[in-house]
């Protein structure tokens, strides 16, 4: 096994116990500072500011300032640290400080570079000339290779320096802006490893590993993308090994969530995933009486109506999913089969009673219903080939099977008894509904280049696109009362789809 990148759960629960109590050792003072231009007083978003540690000439950490200017660091120990800002169109700013305890700096202002040409720090900011982001086209890159964190954090660190990137989600997904990223790319193609659905590996891969960070906005020349989302450009393939991640969860009312989710990467060219979760909850049982008493002008026809209720539910679900890449003769092959199984009952008990002004049961009943529901086991999966014939020209082959299969059961029981008769009425009630559909879909789609390519703009200009599908869906449906078949349905549909498409772009000359 080689777990060169990648640890135990284990060796993590103890890292963190570590790195907790080492903390409780020493005090990891912070500093807050606000960045802003020294004549409009407008904050200056993503600047940057390096910290040196006294004595040391690298730098022991980049960090970017928040759009509205603010930026708090953590440093690594108590002493004497030199903080450098630098920003586009400014000069570069310098202090001395000694963290003791947590500092409030206050507000730093910057100077435009035309207004005061002679303020110059040393040659120990030479390093900041060219900035760790950028923009260039259509994206926000950032360049990891020149960070000096690089070797000392994780690749969750390293993109949390993004401006508006949160790492420290509930679920561990990362968010821009508060809203989550909906695609993560691995050199500029989806990679069963890392993506928008698992994210976790990142938080064990030591950060080196990237080249660069793509940011792309929404309307991308590239991608035509309609949210923003990350390319991930490494400096070496990704580590090979396996990474786990458990997640548990409960409630004191009988209800709980589990996840067991395995990567694993072998031979830089496999990546297999298994992923199971479970969802169970059971509601309290819930009590509701009532007593109606109704009166009348002769005392004998007074009544009064007893009605008592009883509810409760159970929930259960079970989710199951293996996917997996492989890129045979340098082809991008990808592959996944996933069920599901659940169960929801509902429970309910009514009982009625009506007595006259001597208490007399006049006409009594109790009726009892269970509801279930069941999705069934139904196998689903893709299967996907990637053909990148050049730059400028994508091929894809697809096939997708999609299924749906579930029954509801409605049983009531009903009893009735007539008091003054001494009648007695008892029905069995069950209704029964079955519904059921399979999809098998076909998927080619060609995306070119038209002309030569633009060294400036290497996304932009003619492009071409045909997709071309073939669905085959069948779907039935059934309802019985008593056995006796009441209603029903059944169809099937073939439909063959040709879309050819054609667009040109051209970069704006406005970067906002």
């Amino acid at each position: 096994m080689i777990i060169k990148e990648f640890g135990f759960l284990t060796v993590m629960f103890v890292s963190l116990l570590q790195v907790a109590w080492g903390q409780d050792r020493q005090k990891m003072p912070t500093v807050s500072v606000k960045v802003v231009d020294c004549f409009s007083g407008h904050p200056i978003g993503w600047a940057t500011m390096w910290s040196f540690e006294e004595g040391r000439l690298r730098a022991q950490k980049v960090s970017y300032v928040q759009p509205d200017g603010t930026i708090t660091l953590r440093a690594p120990r108590s002493g004497s640290y030199k903080l450098m800002f630098r920003a586009e169109g400014y000069l570069t700013d310098s202090l001395l400080v000694t963290f003791l305890a947590d500092t409030t700096l206050g507000v730093i202002k910057l100077f435009p570079d035309l207004e005061m040409p002679s303020f110059q720090l040393d040659v120990a900011v030479v390093s900041a000339e060219r900035p760790l982001l950028t923009h260039v086209v259509d994206r926000w890159v950032y360049d990891v290779s020149r960070d000096p964190e690089a070797r000392r954090k994780k690749m969750s660190e390293m993109i949390e320096k993004i401006p508006q990137i949160n790492a420290l989600t509930a679920d561990g997904r990362l968010e821009y802006g508060g809203q989550k990223i909906r695609q993560i790319l691995i050199n500029g193609e989806r990679h069963e490893m890392i993506n928008s659905a698992i994210q976790y590996p990142m938080q064990m891969i030591r950060a080196d590993v990237m080249d660069k960070i793509e940011l792309i906005p929404p309307g991308s020349l590239q991608y035509d993308n309609s949210e923003y989302f990350l390319n991930i450009i490494t400096a070496r393939p990704l580590p090979n090994g396996y990474a786990a991640e458990i997640k548990g969860f409960a409630s004191t009312n009988n209800s709980y969530l589990g996840s067991v989710d395995v990567v694993s990467k072998i031979r830089d060219k496999m990546v297999f995933r298994f992923a199971y979760n479970v969802d169970y909850g059971s509601s309290p049982k819930l009590n509701s009486y009532s007593l109606r008493e109704q009166y009348a002008l002769e005392k004998s026809m007074d009544t009064s109506i007893e009605s008592e209720t009883e509810s409760f539910s159970d929930l259960s679900k079970h989710n199951f999913s293996f996917r997996g890449s492989a890129k045979p003769f340098g082809r991008n092959l990808t592959f996944g089969v996933r069920t599901a199984y659940g169960q929801r009952n509902v429970y309910t008990d009514v009982f009625t009673k009506e007595c006259d002004a001597e208490e007399g049961v006049l006409h009594m009943q109790a009726t009892q219903t269970k509801f279930t529901n069941q999705s069934l086991p139904t196998l689903n999966g893709d299967i996907r080939l990637v053909i990148n014939q050049s730059r400028d020209r994508t091929t894809n082959f697809s096939y997708q099977c999609s299924g749906l299969e579930e029954e509801n059961l409605r049983r009531q029981t009903f009893s009735d008894m007539l008091s003054t008769l001494l009648q007695t009425d008892q029905d069995d009630r069950e209704q029964f509904f079955h519904r059921a559909s399979r999809t098998h879909t076909l998927l080619w789609s060609d995306n070119m280049k038209i002309g030569k390519s633009s060294a400036d703009v290497p996304f932009a200009g003619h492009r071409l696109k045909i997709l071309a599908s073939y669905n085959h869906r069948r779907y039935q449906q059934t309802e019985t009362i008593y056995d006796l078949l009441v209603g029903g349905l059944e169809y099937k549909q073939q439909v063959i789809d040709l879309r050819p498409s054609y667009s040109f772009r051209y970069p704006s000359l406005h970067h906002g």
